[in-house]
């Protein structure tokens, strides 16, 4: 069972004190001393942060009578039988009887807020170990004006959807581009190139740039001497110029590949988009050139410029395929979620990783377009938008889906309860049209709060035989006194039990017998009864008592002996 805080209207606990956040002990006294109150009447609790070694703040525990008439910006806190203290304006869900903070919490004080979840409260501080009271002169002092503090709670915080027009626009907004230069050698270009190949044995660098081996340094003294050049740069200039040449007359391809590794962003603008067959778009065949394609780094504008022609890329496709998304997870790893985002979606055509890197980077709206343009995923972009705090878009997109209850905590997370309980109770009524009795208990008893409605649910289950022994053993445990539980015992024995439902009566029985501590010769007695009669229809073995009597061993062996004569009998 996971236990969680919900936020209610109404209060419905004690209160017995405030939470102050804030890691300061200082600033502690300092507030303490503001409200006017007597640290010797109070107890502090020091309560943990979700983070390992980070103190959240204290909590204040006191006399009711003590506290001032409003707590302004401080929350107040409220227990619940003693065992267990939450922020005031919340619930337990689901609601816990006394047998359960009994068996869960024990002898122990527990607080639990939504911002560390639950915490055992040990020992106060002592304060009088960090207090030091020095005398000092009477000082004429004057008192300030009471004024009254405003209120800071927010009921509801909400994000506005981007009109769609702006939304577009902004994600078709084209950047400055420059063409790069790239032109093709010449033809004496294209001999020096090769002269330099004939003389020069080079290998690759670490930084991409070819370096002569070092059997070879006296090749550049050859060379310069058969070019007749001389002077102190000379070795360099050739070298710088062999390079710029290396360079121009690499493959298209591998010069993509290069500023796709080196400068990832400035290779967008040249980087074609792949599809299931190798080439982007045309009518003919043609070798790739490495050009300004007209990208531009939106997610949606068109891919213009560049020219016709089908791109052939043959081999090397894959290889690019692998640089594309290895550019794009060095993109995203430096923060621009949304240039990732434009190589899955623009290059690679990998739409779901499209969406889920722009979700990553918190851009919730274009998420939530590329599922729905691209992916026809609905869903997900309403996840999208609930995220992103667009709930207006987030519960239309739920509703076409009929996700009613979704609706309904959107609503209520907006503070819009009666739109929340309308709408919850439409999903109450649509899982009773189906039979569904126990979904119906629990989200009424859990979001609309209404226990009265879900204990008429849970004995309509009962009555109608659908998923009866839970419904009953449900509608018991949401009885917290023990009188009462007892006094339906005995009604719906007398009013709602037939040969169709006695035993799964008999085994809720049991369940009560071992819950609850008062009644219980009474509930022992007419399981007992029960039995009996139950043993003579045959409907039940003799096994049954001990659920009422394990520690009678006579009991235990009379049961053993009826079941082997039983048996003997049946043969």
């Amino acid at each position: 069972m996971e236990i969680k805080l919900k936020s209610v209207s109404n209060e419905r606990y004690p209160l017995c004190g405030f939470f102050i956040e804030g890691p300061d002990l200082e600033s502690w006294l300092t507030i303490l001393n503001d409200m006017g109150l007597n640290p010797s009447a109070l107890e502090l609790y020091a309560l943990p942060s979700s983070v390992p070694n980070v103190i959240w703040g204290c909590l204040v525990l006191t006399n009711v009578n003590n506290l001032p008439e409003t707590l302004g910006r401080f929350i107040g806190a409220h227990h619940i039988s003693n065992k267990l203290i939450i922020p005031e304006r919340t619930a337990i869900g689901p609601t816990l009887t006394t047998y359960d903070f009994e068996h869960l919490l024990g002898a122990d004080r527990y607080v639990f807020h939504m911002d560390f979840g639950l915490f055992k409260l040990e020992e106060p501080i002592s304060l009088s170990g960090h207090i030091l009271v020095e005398d000092f002169s009477t000082a004429h002092t004057t008192k300030p004006i009471p004024y009254t503090a405003v209120d800071p709670l927010v009921n509801s915080f909400r994000i506005e959807a981007t009109p769609i027009e702006e939304l577009k626009a902004e994600m078709e907004a084209r950047p400055k581009r420059e063409k790069l230069e790239n032109k093709p050698l010449n033809f004496r270009e294209k001999a020096r190139l090769k002269l330099y190949e004939q003389f020069l044995k080079v290998e690759e660098g670490e930084d991409g740039k070819a370096v002569l081996e070092k059997t070879t340094e006296s090749a550049l003294d050859k060379l310069a001497k058969f070019l007749g050049l001389d002077g102190p740069d000379v070795k360099d200039n050739l070298m710088n110029d062999f390079e710029q040449l290396s360079d121009r007359n690499k493959k298209e391809v591998d010069k993509l590949m290069d500023l796709l590794e080196k400068n990832p962003e400035d290779a967008l603008r040249y980087a074609i988009p792949l599809d299931e067959h190798g080439y982007s778009r045309g009518e003919r065949s043609a070798d790739f050139k490495m050009q300004d394609r007209g990208l531009d780094f939106s997610l949606f504008g068109k891919l213009t410029g560049g020219g016709g022609g089908t791109v052939d890329l043959g081999d090397e496709y894959f290889r690019l395929q692998q640089q594309y998304r290895r550019s794009a997870e060095a993109l995203e790893e430096k923060g621009d979620y949304e240039k990732a985002a434009f190589v899955y979606l623009k290059l690679l055509k990998e739409y779901f990783n499209a969406a889920e890197t722009l979700r990553r980077g918190r851009m919730y709206e274009k998420a939530a377009y590329v599922y729905t343009k691209y992916l026809n995923n609905e869903i997900k972009a309403a996840e999208c938008y609930e995220q992103g705090l667009i709930y207006d878009k987030a519960i239309a997109l739920y509703k076409k889906h009929n996700n009613l209850e979704k609706v309904g905590d959107l609503y209520a997370i907006q503070g819009k309860q009666q739109l929340a309980n309308t709408t919850y109770q439409q999903v109450v009524d649509g899982f009773l049209n189906q039979s569904k009795y126990l979904k119906a208990s629990l989200l009424c008893r859990n979001k609309l709060m209404d226990m009265n409605q879900t204990q008429e649910i849970l004995l309509n289950g009962w009555k109608n035989r659908s998923d009866a022994r839970s419904c009953l053993s449900m509608y018991f445990s949401n009885i917290t006194d023990a009188d009462e539980a007892w006094e339906q015992v005995n009604f719906i024995q007398r009013h709602h039990l037939n040969p169709q439902n006695d035993v799964a009566f008999l085994h809720v029985i049991k369940q009560e017998f071992k819950a609850r501590s008062s009644h219980t010769e009474k509930l022992r007695d007419l399981g007992y009864s029960m039995i009996s009669k139950l043993l003579e229809r045959g409907a039940i073995s003799s096994d049954e008592l001990l659920a009422f009597s394990k520690k009678d061993k006579r009991l235990v062996a009379d049961t053993m002996r009826y079941t082997i004569n039983k048996n003997k009998r049946m043969k």
